[in-house]
């Protein structure tokens, strides 16, 4: 199942991604070749002719039929129980239906398999999915926003109209309550900016304050505070959707609970969750830790809240770390101070190892021209002391595997 999902989505993407070789219908419309003219933008892409764009539809458009099919197989007609999975598998219709209409009408301008496998793509990505739902669920609360916006620019344009009215200013930039929105709205992206003020400021350097009011009010007020109303909305509507999950995962999780068949206590037997627990392929020892890390209370039992984190648990990957053999020896070494302190600060005994290794290379750099010297020598010697003494704690504690 994950290869096989993974395979179509890929699959789906390249589908997409056909779409920019693909020759447009109406390129052969009327017997000109109108795609290699020299106004079209094809960015000198390669263009697949119609045998070869049938070729590859029929391929993709299998691919299509073999994931409906085996989702079935998988899933029996519960897989159709979902809304999502029925709209997939609708536009897995429509573009399995559009391929002999386009090349039953080859001259037709209009087609809708591009928009289609966009669609598809989209429904059959999670991550895109969830995205769109994030989006759908904040454009309610911009709607206040967006109408606070458009009546500022109103007003503004309103002015402008008035104040320009009979000027080479209110004739090209502002001649129409419309025309003056649009130059206003554009303004706000600094597209048309200074041009848009320039008849007016070459006339009087006065009324370069309506402009610049306009953008301290819209581009550096209005336009930051759309951006974090956005990004708040985004974080609330992520918030939501994970304890929305959260909350469905917890109702799934108890219903298989009470479909395991508890006692009258309300709680499952240790054979029932060790048997549970082997289902997924873990070995006794395994399954005994994982029991030890669910029973939470220590009862040889699980109730239904710490059955609610099976899923954490049987995510869990154990590896065998080999101990210490100084400890197997002398077992009663573990209870010392000095043991205990070591193991809890091994990062500084590194830290110290570090520093060592580095003063000792400076050390023998300074001293390269007076190596006969002896208190170089005791140096040297001690530095490797130290080194040495810091593979054995450290072998020690960790042991030598």
């Amino acid at each position: 199942k994950f290869s096989r999902n993974y395979v179509t989505k890929y699959a789906m993407l390249l589908w997409v991604c056909y779409t920019f070789f693909e020759q447009p219908n109406w390129c052969s419309k009327g017997g000109q070749d109108t795609c290699h003219a020299a106004h079209y933008p094809s960015w000198r892409l390669p263009n697949i002719n119609k045998d070869e764009a049938l070729s590859v539809e029929l391929c993709f458009a299998a691919c299509c039929v073999v994931e409906i099919i085996a989702s079935a197989f998988a899933y029996g007609w519960k897989y159709f129980s979902f809304v999502h999975h029925r709209v997939l598998t609708i536009l897995f219709c429509f573009a399995f239906f559009d391929i002999p209409y386009k090349y039953g009408n080859w001259e037709t301008y209009f087609r809708v398999g591009p928009l289609l496998r966009i669609s598809i793509y989209v429904a059959y990505s999670d991550e895109l999915r969830k995205e769109f739902w994030y989006i759908g669920g904040m454009l309610p609360k911009m709607v206040g926003i967006a109408f606070i916006g458009l009546s500022m620019v109103a007003v503004f344009a309103w002015a402008g109209l008035l104040i320009f009215e009979g000027t080479p200013e209110g004739a090209e930039y502002f001649p129409t309550i419309f025309d003056s929105a649009w130059t206003l709205l554009v303004l706000m992206t600094t597209s048309n900016w200074p041009d848009a003020m320039l008849p007016a400021y070459s006339d009087k350097r006065s009324t370069a304050f309506f402009f610049i009011i306009f953008q301290l009010a819209g581009l550096f007020f209005f336009l930051n505070f759309i951006l974090a109303m956005v990004y708040n909305e985004y974080l609330l509507q992520e918030k939501e959707s994970l304890q929305l999950r959260s909350l469905e995962r917890e109702a799934n999780l108890d219903s298989a609970f009470q479909a395991l068949g508890p006692d009258q206590n309300g709680k499952l037997k240790r054979e029932k969750v060790m048997n549970l627990l082997g289902s997924f392929g873990h070995s006794e020892s395994e399954q005994r830790l994982m029991f030890a890390a669910l029973d939470k209370d220590g009862a040889n039992q699980v109730g239904q809240e710490e059955f609610r984190n099976i899923c954490t648990v049987i995510q869990l990957r154990f590896e065998k770390v080999q101990g210490s053999p100084l400890l197997k020896r002398f077992p009663w070494l573990s209870k010392t101070y000095a043991w205990l302190w070591v193991n809890e600060h091994l990062d500084l005994v590194d830290r110290i190892g570090d520093l060592v290794v580095l003063a000792s290379g400076l050390f023998i750099f300074c001293t390269m021209e007076s190596a006969e010297n002896l208190w170089i020598n005791i140096g040297d010697a001690c530095f490797v002391f130290i080194f040495l003494l810091e593979i054995a704690i450290k072998g020690a504690v960790l042991g030598w595997g």
